[in-house]
């Protein structure tokens, strides 16, 4: 249970750094990033029996879409982060940035091979008009997500041996 509550507060931390990383990446680069209410419409057609679309932009916005997006988005974050903690648990390896960034470069597999095929975009994005630009920014949006899930697995093992 403690394993549970530990990756709620770790995938949020990990989440909010990572969006505060698009954020910065916008203000200061004019990178656009993911727009949650995609990854909303989505999941909401699932009711509609709609797994998979042509474009998820030409299909018709959902009532809700935008804060069910980001409700969904920071689930994902939780759910990582519950995963790298059972991992841990599993094989028992040591906290280290290397090995954090290495499960968050591997989360990058989700949206490459399901989430962007299943919204149009094709597999690792190559239908996108720039697919390296796309799978660029999936990495490193990751990998910040892999920045926050060690400050946080960091403050976390910090408190608990105090």
């Amino acid at each position: 249970m403690h394993l549970f509550l530990y990756s709620i507060w770790i995938g949020i931390l990990a989440t909010a750094v990572m969006d505060f990383i698009a954020w910065l990446r916008a203000t200061f680069f004019n990178t656009k990033s993911l727009n949650y209410a995609l990854i909303g419409r989505w999941i909401l057609s699932f009711k509609d029996g709609r797994w998979v679309h042509n474009t998820i932009l030409t299909t018709s916005p959902k009532y809700g879409e935008t804060w069910f997006g980001w409700a969904v988005h920071y689930l994902i974050g939780i759910l990582f982060s519950y995963v790298y903690l059972q991992l841990n648990l599993y094989f028992a390896f040591q906290y280290t940035i290397l090995n954090i960034l290495g499960f968050a470069s591997l989360t990058t597999l989700i949206p490459f091979l399901m989430m962007q095929p299943a919204l149009g975009f094709g597999f690792f994005a190559c239908k996108t008009p720039k697919p390296l630009n796309s799978i660029l920014n999936s990495l490193i949006a990751h990998l910040a997500f892999g920045f926050g899930l060690y400050i946080a697995v960091s403050c976390l093992v910090f408190i608990y041996r105090s």
